[in-house]
């Protein structure tokens, strides 16, 4: 069982090179920040690790994601897949920020929402037709950051999926718990008047 974990939904290849160092540290005029180094070396790994560990069938659900219109709207990335596990993440933005000036509370939902989607798809297959047919969050803590969910399957039935859903903030703090339950159905349902 691998597991697929991408930078964001656009995947290039790398080829792992050397970090590049500012003009000034080359010249000798301020040391190289430690810290600094190891992240563009971390970052370069793990986007090259993450190319190795690609299976391919996630290629599809990976396509299926980046034609759903509220992955561009609200920035979702997913972070990784496995068999009836997703992490997804997003980015903070104020204009995201409810009464209380933290991550309004429906956007940590539809992130919940979403991350259990992409875990449901692992097992069901990205063509399948889920829908959602209850959900409750409880929220934990304020989020004043990026947001990450990560989904976990509890069960895979052949009409029913619950799954539960933690979010974090960017520190790695809980702020919410959610479960949802996805409806397995035979085929997209007829859209317009009745």
């Amino acid at each position: 069982m691998k597991t697929l974990i991408i930078p964001t939904l656009r995947i290039a290849i790398p080829s792992f090179s050397p970090p590049r160092l500012p003009p000034r540290v080359l010249q000798g005029e301020r040391k190289p920040d430690l810290a600094s180094l190891r992240g563009m070396i971390s970052r370069r790994i793990s986007i090259c690790y993450a190319v190795s560990v690609i299976d391919s069938r996630w290629n599809s659900l990976l396509d299926r994601s980046a034609q759903i219109p509220i992955f561009h709207t609200i920035s979702l990335e997913i972070v990784a897949l496995d068999d009836g596990r997703a992490t997804i993440g997003m980015p903070y933005d104020k204009r995201y920020d409810g009464i209380f000036q933290s991550f309004h509370g429906g956007l940590l939902m539809t992130l919940a929402d979403t991350a259990a989607c992409l875990a449901v798809l692992t097992l069901a297959g990205p063509d399948a037709v889920i829908t959602t047919t209850d959900m409750n969050i409880r929220f934990l803590a304020a989020c004043n950051s990026g947001a990450r969910a990560e989904a976990r399957v509890i069960k895979f039935g052949r009409t029913l999926c619950p799954a539960e859903v933690m979010i974090r903030d960017a520190a790695g703090q809980e702020v919410a718990i959610a479960q949802v339950t996805y409806m397995r159905l035979e085929r997209m349902p007829k859209r317009g008047s009745r």
